[in-house]
């Protein structure tokens, strides 16, 4: 075999490997995204029951434990993560899992929400001041908090 076809055997050899790993990162990104979008549908449902809403909150904490795993850049897991363990009532790691969340991408709802969460756990002046920031960065947030 002549060295141009060596070449392009090995080429095209490293093009295939390439796609067969994107396509299992696709397929783990995809599954990370259903995981989140049940979670974020059974949280939805579970702050309708209650005192008996613990049990649904719980499993979804696994959920997004699983979905984690699978993508770890997604913003939106450690914001549901904080969302589910604020229901539960556990501030702290709410709190730390909001701090995440921002370490990833700084947005409005997540100022927004460590803000609540702060002043829950009676941190009320730095809460404030998240809830001031994500009323800053975000007018449609502001008009909603009456700011």
């Amino acid at each position: 075999m002549d060295r141009s076809r060596l070449l392009a055997l090995v080429a095209s050899a490293l093009v295939v490997a390439a796609l067969v790993a994107q396509g299992a990162r696709a397929q783990r990104l995809l599954g990370a995204n259903r995981r989140l979008h049940a979670a974020e549908v059974t949280s939805l449902r579970a702050a309708q029951l209650g005192a008996r809403r613990g049990p649904l909150l719980e499993a979804n904490l696994a959920v997004l434990r699983d979905a984690q795993r699978m993508d770890p850049a997604e913003v939106a897991i450690p914001l549901a993560r904080g969302s589910v363990l604020y229901l539960l009532g556990r501030l702290e790691p709410a709190i730390a899992a909001y701090r995440e969340a921002l370490r990833l991408e700084p947005r409005p709802e997540i100022y927004l929400n460590l803000g609540r969460a702060l002043r829950a756990h009676g941190e009320v002046a730095e809460g404030e001041r998240e809830m001031a920031r994500a009323a800053r960065l975000d007018p449609l947030l502001a008009a909603e908090l009456g700011r």
